[in-house]
């Protein structure tokens, strides 16, 4: 079985629930959500899917995920980064392939995060061209916040039920609301996992 969650950070409370029998892959759970207009939705690469991507962009929504090995993305323009931030790159990007063109016509926005305390490097993909770059990845980090309300709360569902849970979460920062879907299975958090 795996559970989907869609996590409002505002109050940590669940606002999207869905049980499944675990064959169905994450990236469906998009055609299950109602892209909420202004809203940002931070997922794991598992939902890397660009016609359901362009969806949630023709809808007036915001979302910020990783990238996979394979993808084929163009670089248009290259923006300006801060220095002492961790962004190497911050490009306007468009997918390479007609196929791909054909479900995504509009242009990403790409940014390269080096996280220098765990020798990891990110690419994330948004369709959010307003935000600094850093506050990309800070968004993408946040999506671990599910990894700590599914551990404090882990105690009220049997360990056969959360052997393969999927959590997405909602958060906001201001006055815009993010969102975030992800798609790991129940696993330890750190403060190594924070920080990535």
């Amino acid at each position: 079985m795996k559970t989907h969650t869609l996590l409002d950070l505002r109050g940590s409370i669940p606002s999207f629930i869905e049980v499944s029998d675990g064959k169905r892959h994450d990236v469906h759970l998009l055609d299950e959500i109602i892209p909420e207009p202004g809203a940002s939705y931070v997922m794991d690469r598992a939902y890397l899917d660009f016609k359901r991507l362009h969806a949630f962009h023709r809808s007036g929504a915001f979302f910020v995920t990783r990238t996979k090995a394979g993808v084929v993305l163009n670089r248009r323009y290259s923006h300006t980064v801060p220095v002492g931030t961790g962004i190497t790159s911050d490009q306007t990007v468009v997918v390479g392939t007609a196929d791909s063109l054909k479900n995504y016509p509009d242009t990403f926005r790409r940014v390269r995060f080096v996280d220098s305390e765990n020798n990891r490097n990110f690419i994330f993909l948004t369709n959010n061209f307003e935000l600094p770059a850093l506050t990309i990845a800070q968004f993408y980090k946040s999506r671990w916040r599910v990894e700590l309300f599914f551990k404090s709360n882990s105690i009220y569902v049997s360990r056969r039920f959360t052997a393969s849970v999927r959590m997405p979460l909602r958060l906001r920062s201001g006055c815009r609301r993010h969102r975030c879907l992800n798609r790991h299975p129940q696993e330890e958090v750190t403060s190594e996992c924070l920080a990535a």
